[in-house]
């Protein structure tokens, strides 16, 4: 009964860790597989043409211009340190590169480690979002700042977000000041225009909010 529930637990962590997009796997101190996913092994044969099996080495069908930085990698989790690196690999059934954010962590038992377990987060999608969203903030920019106009945005709190280099330009011009994203928009200003501008801006907040 206690090897059968064994048995059940095993297989019930077999199809966790292969029902999912991230990397999986684990090796011992010599580097040698000791337990994988189905995307480890997909993308191991994949890039080495072997079919990984426990107790082969890592090196083994990892790409030889690779050697050097993972096994820094591995050493440095093997010291004892939690590292995370992105990494880029060509994933077999989806056809093109994705993007990894790996968890190398030691493996500690009874005060030694024996060996590291790696969790590669599949962030493929989050990349794709962050890179467009750089890229439309950097085509917002250099429209703001090919513009005669004085172009600004602030938070609720008159924090200002973003402006352009022609303010930045006239506000250090006008009273030395270096403009700064989180700044108050008060301070760019002589204090007695500071009511009436707040009332602007809170005119256009009550707006924007109805």
């Amino acid at each position: 009964l206690a090897q059968q529930e064994v048995l059940d637990k095993q297989s019930q962590l077999k199809t966790i860790i292969n029902t999912t997009n991230d990397i999986i796997f684990s090796m011992d101190k010599n580097y040698n597989v000791v337990q994988y996913n189905d995307v480890l092994k997909d993308i191991a044969e994949h890039r080495s043409g072997k079919k990984i099996r426990s107790g082969m080495n890592f090196f083994e069908f990892l790409p030889p211009e690779t050697h050097a930085w993972l096994k820094e990698t591995y050493n440095r989790a093997l010291s004892g340190e939690n590292v995370v690196a992105i990494e880029t690999f060509f994933h077999p059934k989806s056809k093109i590169n994705r993007t990894y954010e790996a968890n190398y962590n030691p493996i500690i038992i009874n005060g030694e480690i024996i060996g590291i377990s790696v969790f590669s987060r599949d962030i493929t999608e989050q990349k794709e979002t962050e890179e467009k969203i750089l890229t439309t903030q950097s085509q917002l920019a250099a429209i703001i700042n090919n513009t005669t106009d004085i172009v600004v945005s602030i938070d609720r709190n008159y924090n200002i977000v973003q402006f352009n280099r022609l303010l930045s330009e006239m506000v250090k011009r006008r009273n030395g000041m270096e403009l700064k994203e989180g700044m108050s928009v008060f301070e760019t200003m002589e204090a007695e225009h500071h009511n009436d501008m707040k009332s602007i801006y809170d005119r256009v907040f009550a707006e924007g909010a109805s």
